[in-house]
């Protein structure tokens, strides 16, 4: 099962790089949650700078086995990417980057309604392109809420992936 989970997200992720850089001259990209590693890596595929904004805190990760070592496995899966880690909350980097600064930008940190929904308020305005995140599903009601609300009209990919043109 753990296998086909990490298929489905690497296939779905990979499809929906692929679209962008199809549809788009994108370069850079923010990743709001990054746990281990593994999307951002293949992020770093497709885009020339990966921002990488998680807080790794272990109080904020309780639903998943073994993610004291988050941060570490992090490091080590990108210490020879294009990837500039940022350890702090989306919508403290968000402040940090000017309107219109960034190519897009991926969600896939906190699912809850109210997080996801000012993790898109947050950031919406510093990308050229697109908005974009993970678990657009039944199980996650407050993505897709969240998502419903502010976007009338999304792509969505077999891993759960989701995108927002602007």
């Amino acid at each position: 099962m753990v296998r086909t989970q990490c298929t489905r997200l690497k296939n779905g992720l990979h499809d929906m790089c692929k679209r962008i850089i199809e549809k788009t001259n994108a370069k850079t990209i923010v990743e709001i949650g990054c746990l281990f590693g593994e999307s951002t890596a293949i992020l770093a595929q497709y885009f020339e700078h990966v921002y990488a904004v998680d807080t790794w805190s272990i109080e904020d990760m309780s639903p998943y086995s073994g993610c004291e070592n988050a941060e570490a496995m992090f490091d080590e899966t990108i210490k020879n990417l294009n990837v500039t880690k940022l350890k702090m909350e989306s919508t403290e980097a968000a402040r940090r980057f000017g309107e219109l600064s960034v190519d897009g930008v991926y969600i896939d940190a906190d699912h809850g309604y109210e997080s996801v929904r000012a993790d898109i308020d947050a950031w919406t305005a510093k990308t050229k392109l697109f908005v974009a995140g993970h678990d657009y599903a039944k199980n996650h009601k407050g993505v897709v809420k969240a998502v419903d609300e502010k976007f009338s009209e999304i792509e969505k990919f077999q891993d759960g992936s989701w995108l927002a043109w602007r």
